[in-house]
């Protein structure tokens, strides 16, 4: 719990001055990902799926290009920090390629 805790202040530190508008396509399909592994258990932790959908829910209200890399960039750290252990290896390796986009 600790561990998550801290990866997501370490994630949401690039996010708090970040300016908001719509964005869709790949962020939308990176949703749909995590909602789907969560379901079938490819992703077995409801904390960390609740912290990949308030990045994918982020990124989707930054204005700028390069937040919203950042927040990629998040995703992708804690979709790491948690392979093989509250996500499969398998689903992380199709998150962080969604990502990658």
């Amino acid at each position: 719990m600790k561990r998550l805790w801290f990866i997501l202040m370490l994630a949401m530190s690039c996010w708090l001055a970040a300016p908001r508008v719509a964005m869709a396509g790949t962020l939308d399909e990176m949703q749909a990902a995590v909602n789907s592994y969560s379901a079938s258990g490819a992703i077995s932790d409801v904390e960390v799926k609740a912290t990949l959908s308030d990045i994918i829910n982020k990124a989707k209200l930054a204005a700028d290009p390069q937040a919203v890399a950042a927040y990629r960039g998040s995703f992708i750290d804690i979709v790491n920090a948690f392979a093989g252990a509250s996500i499969t290896s398998d689903a992380a390796a199709v998150l962080v390629q969604l990502a990658q986009q």
